[in-house]
């Protein structure tokens, strides 16, 4: 922002991550591996990279799923139906759009989470995801490096050679092992983004701002 000529304090808040009652009654599918992508379907997502990834792994992925969740540009949702089709791939499911319980029970059933996007500016997807204990995968066009640091996905460049290798890597973890990145993933959402937590952050803003308390070190002059 200072390369932009801003010069007054900015406040960096992530965005807060909701924790409806049901997920506690959410219980993960550990019976067959799935990668997912859940979202709008638009050029921009870069859903073609994922599904041309799948392509790329070939036999490596015969005994998995592949499910794209999501609607959106109808032109854009043809082509990568085409594209399923045109490659011959059985095991690729589009599941159209959810909402509510049933979206975070269709991301407890998969074994991570897939975020391709050329960019992102928070992605409230992949909380989501970890908040039900899945790993993701995710773009460097988003701001999830935390994937990294926390143990709990992979985040990395968003071409098909690198997605497909992360993918690979995803599928030779055991189930015990994805578990603890869930685990991992969970208590990031936790200690971070919690929706309780990020009102208190407002509340420490407002009060500095207000009341002139101390200065919350998220605020940059």
């Amino acid at each position: 922002y200072k390369v932009l000529g801003y010069k007054n304090p900015v406040a960096i808040i992530p965005n807060p991550v909701p924790a409806p009652d049901y997920l506690r009654e959410i219980r993960r599918d550990n019976h067959i591996k799935r990668i997912g992508f859940l979202g709008r379907l638009h050029p921009r997502k870069n859903v073609e990279a994922l599904i041309d990834a799948w392509c790329m792994l070939g036999n490596r992925v015969k005994n998995t799923q592949l499910v794209i969740i999501g609607k959106g540009d109808s032109a854009y949702e043809q082509m990568l139906k085409d594209r399923v089709r045109r490659n011959g791939l059985m095991n690729v499911d589009f599941s159209g759009f959810i909402t509510g319980r049933e979206k975070f029970e269709k991301l407890a059933s998969l074994t991570a989470l897939c975020v391709p996007s050329d960019f992102e500016n928070f992605g409230m997807i992949v909380p989501e995801a970890l908040s039900v204990g899945t790993p993701v995968i995710a773009s460097l066009g988003t701001p999830w490096q935390d994937l990294e640091t926390y143990h709990c996905g992979y985040w990395i460049n968003n071409e098909v050679q690198a997605i497909a290798k992360a993918i690979e890597k995803v599928l030779e973890l055991s189930f015990s092992e994805i578990t603890q990145m869930g685990k991992n993933g969970q208590l990031l959402v936790e200690n971070k983004y919690k929706d309780i937590l990020i009102a208190n952050i407002m509340k420490r803003l407002y009060e500095w701002i207000l009341n002139g308390k101390e200065k919350p070190d998220f605020v940059y002059e």
